[in-house]
């Protein structure tokens, strides 16, 4: 079966249950966990919705 392209899918769960592309960065939330430094930015685009990340974060950190 054919991966699709998830366009306007917002919940990281269906991107992992309905078999989405998506690409997986997680392993750079370690990184920034681990770094150590007292102040951290984030750049993000513009209208890029701060929910979306932090709905990402706590998806992810339900399934590990």
């Amino acid at each position: 079966m054919k991966r699709k392209i998830p366009l306007g899918i917002s919940d990281f769960k269906s991107l992992k249950s309905d078999d989405y592309y998506f690409v997986d960065k997680s392993f750079l939330i370690k990184e920034v966990i681990e770094d150590g430094a007292q102040v951290l930015l984030f750049a993000r685009p513009r209208r890029f919705k701060t929910k979306k990340v932090s709905y990402y974060l706590s998806d992810i950190h339900l399934i590990s």
